[in-house]
């Protein structure tokens, strides 16, 4: 009939609208997915950086007691564990006070605290480590090592930050003496772990952007996801039935003709940008991928060189330990020269008694 060619234009159109639909259904779909992917990057991100320390009410502080150093009095430090300042957080460290006293009266070392401030504001402290008690006793011309040890919080920030550790201790007469020993700055890190959870996290999301732009792909450019429509059916009321079975039939033929041909598959301008948009994406997230294991692989060569300050840590241990011999060596070396001044004296007193055996000698002569 001469109806049929503007039927067939009319259902065309119709499986069109039908098929734009689907596609805006299945985009939003995807957006939502890419939206909560977006999220849970934001939400790991928010995690990782929130992890601020607060004061404590009783701060420590250095002006609670003033600096005092006597005439004499001469203090050292040594990280022994951590040469370069470089220090784990969550890891016990140790400083070493050489205590040198060349003054003329006896110093009581009383005991050792230390506070960890803010590195842009040192009167700000956000820890406050508890003092270790000593009680030795530095007795002129001789000098002391001490041990003292702190722990810094495992939920520290990796950045620098302020360290004060004083010594506190006083003389024979009683009065109070206040040095810090140690005022600088220091270098929080991080502790190295085989199983990094943001590194693995990130891995995942990367994933998972990677399978929802591949689901993208695949429900809004792949041939294979247009659906098949149902062939549409014309039956007109001024016909009779047989001309109703005739225009059915050649409907239906001429969908079948037309399914598997450029026309239903034909893109869209749109379409092909959003294409060439998801590309992009890929090539962006592998690009991505790439520069993380750049990443590691500066990780590692990191931990190559901190292993091998280890060993050089372990070598100044040695050292120490010499260092301390040879303090106790001088120790022995003063006893003796002590000795050596009294056997002086008893040839002194020696030689004044021959003199005056040799004096009466004489008078009797």
């Amino acid at each position: 009939p001469p109806s049929l060619p503007f039927l067939l234009v009319s259902s065309h159109f119709k499986t069109k609208k039908k098929k734009r639909t689907s596609n805006k259904h299945k985009k939003m779909r995807v957006s939502a997915v890419i939206t909560t992917l977006l999220l849970l990057v934001f939400l790991v991100c928010s995690a990782s950086s929130q992890t601020e320390q607060e004061v404590t009410e009783n701060a420590f502080s250095t002006s609670q007691v003033p600096s005092t150093l006597p005439p004499g009095i001469s203090t050292a430090y040594v990280f022994p564990d951590h040469p370069d300042r470089k220090i784990i957080s969550g890891e016990i460290v140790e400083v070493l006070l050489g205590f040198v006293n060349h003054g003329y009266a006896s110093m009581n070392i009383s005991h050792v605290s230390a506070g960890l401030s803010h590195p842009l504001d040192r009167q700000y402290f956000l820890q406050n480590y508890s003092k270790a008690e000593y009680g030795l006793t530095v007795n002129p011309n001789e000098q002391i090592s001490v041990s003292y040890r702190f722990r810094p919080d495992a939920m520290l920030d990796p950045r620098d930050y302020g360290l004060v550790v004083i010594v506190y201790y006083h003389d024979d007469v009683g009065r109070q003496h206040v040095t810090p020993f140690f005022n600088g700055t220091i270098t929080i890190v991080e502790p190295h772990s085989v199983f990094d959870f943001q590194q693995f996290s990130l891995y995942v999301i990367m994933i998972a952007m990677l399978g929802g732009a591949g689901y993208y792909y695949t429900q809004v450019y792949s041939p294979s996801g247009v659906k098949k429509t149902n062939k549409t059916r014309f039956t007109p009321s001024s016909s009779s039935s047989d001309d109703a079975g005739t225009s059915k039939r050649q409907v239906s033929e001429d969908d079948e003709w037309l399914q598997g041909t450029n026309i239903l598959r034909a893109k869209s301008p749109q379409q092909i940008r959003k294409k060439q948009q998801v590309n992009t994406e890929i090539k962006s997230t592998v690009q991505s991928i790439k520069e993380t294991q750049a990443k590691k692989e500066k990780v590692d060569i990191v931990h190559k060189a901190v292993n091998k300050e280890i060993k050089e840590v372990a070598k100044t241990k040695e050292a120490h330990k010499a260092v301390s011999s040879e303090i106790k060596t001088k120790g022995a070396q003063k006893e003796v020269a002590k000795e050596i001044k009294e056997v002086a004296k008893a040839k002194v007193a020696h030689k004044e008694v021959n003199q005056e055996i040799k004096g009466k000698v004489s008078k009797k002569k």
